[in-house]
């Protein structure tokens, strides 16, 4: 409370046009310098952000060239028959899916239960389904079922 008075005291109750403006610039400046302190502190704060994304891109990175190696040595451990077999398994069951990990994961699992042995999924191609589409379409169409996706 004693620093409002202060401030107020700097100021005479009368005050003069130049007393005006220099305790407006000096306001002015005060306020300026705190922003751009603010603006400095904010922009590294994005920096930091930007670090960190770069760290964990890297870190992907790395994580996926493991993967890439781990799949060349394992190119010629799955027939292609049973690659083909559990692809087109996996995308029948669970088309929602995608092409991101979760599907790669799915396969795997997929492929260690048919096999009976530990397995690597070498590389996800996509399967046309026009037929199973087709008759899942005259399924629904003939119970009247809409289905989730159509909604």
């Amino acid at each position: 409370m004693e620093n409002a008075f202060m401030f107020a005291a700097l100021i005479p109750p009368r005050p003069e046009w130049d007393e005006i403006l220099i305790f407006s610039a000096l306001g002015f400046s005060v306020v300026m310098i705190i922003l751009l302190m603010i603006s400095f502190v904010m922009g590294g704060v994005g920096r930091l952000f930007v670090l960190a994304e770069s760290v964990r891109k890297s870190a992907a990175e790395k994580k996926a060239a493991k993967a890439a190696e781990a799949a060349a040595k394992a190119q010629s451990s799955i027939p292609e028959a049973h690659a083909f077999a559990i692809s087109a398994a996996v995308a029948e069951v669970l088309p929602e899916l995608g092409s991101g990990s979760e599907l790669v994961a799915v396969i795997a699992a997929a492929a260690s239960a048919v096999l009976d042995d530990e397995v690597r999924v070498v590389s996800v191609k996509p399967v046309d389904m026009a037929y199973a589409r087709e008759g899942r379409m005259e399924l629904f169409a003939s119970k009247r079922i809409v289905p989730e996706k159509a909604k």
